[in-house]
């Protein structure tokens, strides 16, 4: 019976160690992991030195740091000196500090692309050189009837993050359609 307890209590105290020994892990993993603290001066010298490593653009503005939604995601808008122009998308850690998953830019005029989080999908669309006139805009999706209307804002670039529906077969977008304030379409 004594053997019994003692074997017992020594299986607790290995399961104790065991989960102490996680969470030290997975607490130190994620320090090392998200460095970055949630401001945008230290957001902007993190996208810097991130976009340094792959000989990209490295003279970058930060424009503004958007949450999707509820998650655990956020999206960095930047420019650059040559006015090159896309988006970070980051992730949030259990400390409140950021990483960097990916960066991405071009100089197309419109850009949409896809972001997953673990609140769902959202779409990210930027644009700029807008058709003169134009007041609002829809963004149609590949081989889905599905499309999201979006008002114009009076900024001359525009950042949209919208969150699509689960279960889409693809969220490449098919076209770009913009509307003047009568809502016809402008070529």
């Amino acid at each position: 019976m004594k053997n019994r307890k003692r074997m017992a209590g020594m299986a607790l105290i290995l399961l104790l160690l065991v989960i102490a020994g996680w969470i030290a892990f997975t607490t130190i993993k994620t320090a090392m992991l998200y460095t970055i603290p949630n401001h945008q001066a230290d957001i902007e010298t993190h996208l810097i030195e991130w976009q340094k490593r792959t000989g990209d653009e490295h003279d970058l503005t930060l424009l503004t740091v958007k949450r999707l939604g509820d998650s655990d995601t956020l999206v960095a808008f930047f420019e650059s000196e040559a006015h090159v122009w896309g988006f970070a998308t980051l992730k949030e850690g259990s400390n409140q500090k950021l990483r960097i998953v990916e960066s991405q830019y071009g100089d197309s005029d419109y850009s949409y692309d896809g972001v997953s989080t673990n609140h769902g999908d959202y779409a990210i669309v930027t644009a700029r050189n807008l058709p003169e006139g134009a007041r609002f805009g829809r963004v149609k999706l590949v081989n889905t009837s599905f499309y999201f209307p979006f008002a114009i804002p009076d900024e001359p670039i525009l950042m949209l993050m919208q969150k699509v529906p689960d279960g889409l077969a693809s969220y490449d977008y098919d076209e770009f359609t913009f509307y003047d304030q009568d809502y016809q379409e402008i070529d």
